[in-house]
């Protein structure tokens, strides 16, 4: 048994089941001849197998036949989404490719639905065709276009399904695909003020308001960064302290930020103090600020030895002390009260007997100066009498100690010399 493909090179194929058949006399029996076509073959495409049997045992008896094979047109469509799932930016957009595909071979026109089980308020689909004339075997690739609402939170999702179906609606097919929201990490921590202004040893209070501009519930951990040593920054909120802080989606809450000073405080303006929020994440987000403390002023000076006495012509010396009590450095001016008359003078001096009238002091410094008062040669006797002296700092704030002063006169004094006879008669002193 033989066959012929007709014609030959067009990519057609022919499977004949037998090819010897032995049969007895008036028998018969069945053969199976079995035509594929290209997968390129178009609708209406055709080819022809030409069979011939011929006996083995005398080759004048023979016999044939001819078999058409016909495409039958068919339009068989297939959807393909490349990528089913998408993160979006709340209010964002994201564009799927649809691929709609003519898997047939008959042309054909192409209807596009877009549809979804649980269409969700706020969210925007568009598809750029509603309709294709798809060729046998074309493709084309279409453009979804999602957009998610502004406030859409983190995890909500919108699914799509795209159907297309056949004008004649022998075939359909369809795809899903899902715009899932994206979580949006956008906290704002804002303080009241960034330079706090307060006494050494006082507590003040700042409010530090945190928005959490995203989209998803925030947990943040409160802390703190380069708190001077003696200083405490704590978190209260209602009054009572709190270490973490829980933020909804879009939600402002006030904290209350309290700076604890110590007494020894130094004044001026702190370095910077850091606010330190940090998420479950690890992300973390610094708030600095400064403190101001208050100059306090404060001065002490005194004397070991109150009392002081000299005599005409000499110069009465007194020790003294001048010590910083503030908080910060100060300088103080030197005075002292009136002194008992004319032709007497007084001076401050260091320890080395250079003439100082001020003294600039660290915190808690402590200088030695000496005040010298000088007496005129020609004084009459002084009893003791009050002598203020003074230091007083750059504020005004003054202190004074109170010294004693006396004069005191030589049990004899010669005031002049006579002598008389004006000659002598012996040469050589004479004792008086």
């Amino acid at each position: 048994m033989e066959h012929v493909l007709l014609p030959d090179d067009s990519g057609w194929g022919v499977v004949v089941d037998k090819d010897t058949i032995r049969l007895d006399h008036k028998a018969s029996v069945g053969v199976s001849v079995n035509l594929s076509s290209p997968a390129s073959a178009k609708a209406n495409d055709n080819c022809s197998v030409f069979l011939r049997v011929q006996s083995t045992t005398d080759a004048s008896v023979w016999d044939g036949m001819k078999v058409l094979a016909i495409v039958d047109p068919d339009l068989h469509l297939e959807l393909e989404a490349p990528v089913p799932s998408m993160l979006v930016d709340p209010g964002g957009t994201v564009e799927f490719p649809i691929v709609v595909r003519n898997a047939g071979n008959m042309p054909g026109k192409v209807t596009i639905l877009v549809t979804s089980s649980e269409p969700r308020p706020g969210w925007y689909v568009l598809l750029d065709a509603g309709s294709l004339d798809l060729a046998g075997g074309e493709e084309q690739v279409l453009e979804l276009t999602v957009t998610a609402p502004v406030d859409a939170v983190a995890g909500a999702q919108q699914t799509v399904k795209v159907t297309g179906v056949t004008e004649d609606l022998t075939s359909s097919s369809s795809v899903k695909v899902t715009a899932v929201v994206d979580e949006v990490y956008a906290v704002y921590p804002v303080i009241s003020s960034n330079m706090v202004a307060l006494h050494a040893g006082d507590e003040a209070t700042v409010e530090m308001d945190v928005t959490n501009e995203g989209n998803t519930l925030q947990v943040l951990a409160l802390g703190t960064a380069l708190v001077p040593p003696g200083w405490m920054v704590t978190f209260e909120m209602d009054g009572a302290a709190v270490q973490d802080l829980a933020l909804q989606a879009r939600e402002t809450r006030t904290v209350d930020v309290v700076i604890s000073t110590p007494h020894d405080a130094r004044a001026g303006v702190s370095p910077q103090i850091h606010i330190v929020l940090t998420d479950s994440e690890g992300r973390s987000q610094t708030l600095p600020f400064q403190v101001r403390i208050h100059h306090k002023y404060a001065v002490d000076i005194s004397a070991p030895v109150h009392e002081g006495a000299g005599s005409p012509g000499g110069t009465i010396v007194y020790d003294l002390s001048v010590e910083n009590m503030g908080n910060g450095v100060d300088t103080f001016t030197l005075d002292h009260g009136p002194l008992p008359g004319t032709g007497w003078s007084a001076v401050f001096t260091t320890t080395d007997g250079n003439i100082i009238d001020q003294v600039t002091l660290e915190v808690g410094e402590t200088r030695n100066v000496r005040f010298s008062v000088n007496v005129p040669a020609r004084v009459n006797a002084v009893g003791p009498m009050d002598l203020m002296v003074s230091a007083t700092s750059t504020s005004a704030e003054k202190d004074e100690v109170k010294l004693s002063l006396s004069v005191d006169l030589p049990d004899l004094k010669i005031v002049s010399v006579t002598y008389d006879p004006p000659s002598t008669v012996l040469r050589g002193p004479i004792d008086v």
